[in-house]
């Protein structure tokens, strides 16, 4: 995930590419000088820039922190998806969130939307 995240490529015809370059080549910087042009461009206030995140998608830690296997834990588990992925480890979110923060707020983004897994809180699937 941090390769597809962090080395991200916008070709000038608008398409995509994720080529094993340094971070500082990648779509952020990219995503920084836009923020700074269109700020600069008297869009009306509070215009906000942000990222989102899906929880099996990127949070990792599927055994960490009190939370419980779920549905899509047991469904990659038994072996069912493409090649035997899982979300396990997804971007590690969960480990590297203070990182994954701090290059957001560095690329002038001022909202984030995440989702966490109702596993984590809601393990036995219910309140108590």
């Amino acid at each position: 995930c941090n390769a597809a995240a962090d080395n991200l490529l916008l070709k000038p015809n608008g398409m995509a590419k994720a080529p094993n370059m340094p971070y500082e080549q990648g779509i952020l910087p990219l995503l920084a000088t836009a923020v700074q042009k269109v700020e600069g461009s008297g869009i009306a206030k509070p215009f906000m820039w942000g990222t989102a995140t899906a929880a099996y998608q990127v949070e990792g830690g599927w055994n960490k922190g009190g939370r419980a296997p779920s549905i899509w834990d047991e469904f990659t588990h038994a072996e069912k998806a493409h090649n035997g992925h899982t979300g396990d480890v997804a971007c590690d979110f969960f480990h590297k969130y203070a990182g994954d923060m701090a290059r957001m707020k560095g690329s002038g983004f001022n909202a984030f939307r995440f989702s966490i897994s109702w596993s984590r809180l809601m393990p036995h699937g219910k309140r108590n």
